[in-house]
């Protein structure tokens, strides 16, 4: 309830962006706000609680940055509807709650989740001041180790909306790549594995600044080895493109080359999220293009030459993962904006084809809504998906045994107080084997991180969460990634909602996850 109604003064930009725009603009902006917006018949949440209208929102500033965000929303028309009311808890989203319900669905429609970020006049987060946020310690699954924020020697993150582990080839270390998207900066920091208590930042760089030209709005970046060196690709959702970066000395980061919309009719808009594809014995950079309705692929044998290859539509693209499949390189797509998923053969990178679609509601799929990471993992009877769906709430999981016929497999969704941590599932990451696999889930409306015991894929269960609390931040976490050594697992959490921003480091009990089977409800700590 906390985050809701913190997302709820989120905005009261838009009555001013009413009055001061001109005639056009303004009934342009009117048509935004008081439209179809969210459905008034929307009484409750989805998950059962009932909200009054929130308290007068403070003084607010916002930055340019910020102000871009929310603009891009706007122009892309959204399209907002009762799902989004109901997914965000508003008992009244077209009377006194309309502005903060148009905020709140913008930026979630768009995926800008941060698209609506507002600071209240004393520059504090307006998050942090909302009432009623859980202070639940952390389960046995969950031991906090390290906050990598600007209170503890890190530039500041703001806007952190994902987290991106290499390993360096020729020191072994493990480097954390971390986009500031309203700092327009990526911060590269050592984890210092095995003891990542001691993680430091190497360095930072800035767009516009040392030859880096494509960092505007970074959202996510991919690794990549090239002939024995560590390269990173950044997908820039404000700038439109990606960067190229050389990390053979992580302290001294180097520009190498950038793709830009329409270069080569590449098809960059948005860029959203990125992944690395090993194709023809060639790395290839694979990109979610939101506002392009687009994944583009783009070549990289040369990373200071990046060649796009070619471009496939998909509409509202955001999380990507890729797998095999005997000779065939696939890339899983989670549709935002189409609540489902689509399955691209890219084996011939220059000419990629869809292998399959699905929806929620079709064929046994039931928690595709709002579809928004996902994560693959091979089984004994091939490869499954999980894919992390906001409006569901929870997680669906996929069978890809035969790429060009998926099938639905378990599910995972908010119902009491079971996986109570699933409301705006914004990522998953899994780890583990067949004797005992987990995936974890970043609940971006609930503050806090689920663990699912998916040892049998076809039922996961409820094994264990973790929510934000006065010692650890975890407003708004979104992207996740793991970190393992040959005795512990890690995890890294962007919990954008900070203000600063914050990447949060969890050691991971896997036992604890498991040990949970046959309990027969999993582990809710109180």
């Amino acid at each position: 309830r906390g985050a809701m109604e913190a997302r709820r003064g989120a905005c009261s930009w838009q009555r001013a962006l009413v009055t001061a725009a001109s005639l056009a603009g303004a009934v342009l902006a009117a048509v935004l706000i008081v439209g179809p917006t969210c459905d008034w018949m929307a009484r409750t949440s989805r998950w059962g609680a009932v909200h009054s209208s929130p308290a007068p929102a403070p003084a607010l500033r916002r930055s340019g940055l910020e102000k871009s965000a929310c603009d891009t929303c706007i122009n892309r028309k959204c399209a907002y509807g009762a799902r989004c009311s109901n997914g965000w808890g508003y008992v009244d989203p077209l009377g006194v709650e309309r502005e903060y319900c148009t905020c709140a669905c913008c930026g979630h429609q768009c995926g800008m989740v941060n698209g609506c970020r507002v600071m209240p006049a004393d520059g504090k987060s307006a998050m942090s001041n909302a009432p009623n946020f859980d202070a639940h310690a952390a389960s046995a699954v969950f031991t906090p180790v390290r906050s990598l924020t600007s209170s503890t020697g890190f530039p500041s993150l703001r806007g952190v909306r994902s987290v991106t582990v290499a390993e360096h080839p020729a020191s072994g270390a493990h480097l954390a790549l971390l986009p500031a998207y309203f700092d327009d900066a990526l911060v590269i920091a050592d984890l210092t594995l095995p003891s990542p208590a001691g993680a430091e930042s190497l360095s930072v760089v800035r767009n516009g600044r040392g030859g880096f030209t494509m960092l505007d709005g970074p959202a996510h970046a991919a690794a990549f080895v090239h002939e024995g060196t560590l390269y990173t690709v950044v997908a820039a959702m404000r700038g439109h493109g990606l960067q190229v970066i050389s990390l053979e000395a992580p302290g001294q980061p180097q520009p190498v080359a950038t793709v830009k919309e329409g270069e080569a009719g590449a098809r960059l808009r948005g860029a959203h999220s990125v992944v690395i594809a090993n194709v023809g014995g060639a790395p290839h950079a694979v990109v979610s293009a939101h506002l392009a309705d687009a994944i583009q692929v783009v070549r990289l044998a040369d990373p200071r030459r990046p060649v796009a290859v070619a471009s496939f539509p998909c509409p509202a693209p955001q999380g990507l993962a890729v797998f095999t499949e005997g000779e065939h390189t696939f890339v899983v797509v989670a549709q935002h904006g189409q609540d489902g998923v689509e399955v691209v053969d890219i084996t011939a990178p220059s000419a990629p084809t869809l292998a399959a679609r699905t929806r929620t509601g079709e064929s046994g799929f039931d928690a595709l809504a709002g579809a928004s990471g996902v994560a693959v993992f091979s089984t004994e009877q091939g490869t499954r998906a999980v894919v992390a769906s906001e409006f569901a709430p929870g997680l669906q999981v996929i069978n890809l045994q035969e790429p060009t016929r998926p099938a639905a497999s378990g599910s995972a969704m908010r119902e009491g107080d079971n996986f109570r941590m699933l409301p705006g599932a914004t990522d998953v990451a899994v780890l583990g084997d067949g004797a005992c696999r987990a995936a974890i889930a970043s609940g971006f409306l609930a503050n806090g991180l689920q663990a699912v015991d998916l040892t049998d894929p076809d039922n996961p269960r409820d094994a264990g969460w973790v929510s934000h609390d006065a010692g650890v931040e975890l407003l708004g976490p979104m992207g996740l990634a793991l970190a393992s050594t040959a005795a512990q697992n890690y995890l890294l959490v962007a919990a954008s909602g900070s203000a600063d921003g914050a990447v949060q480091v969890y050691r991971l009990n896997l036992d604890a996850i498991c040990s949970q089977r046959g309990s027969g409800g999993g582990m809710h700590p109180k």
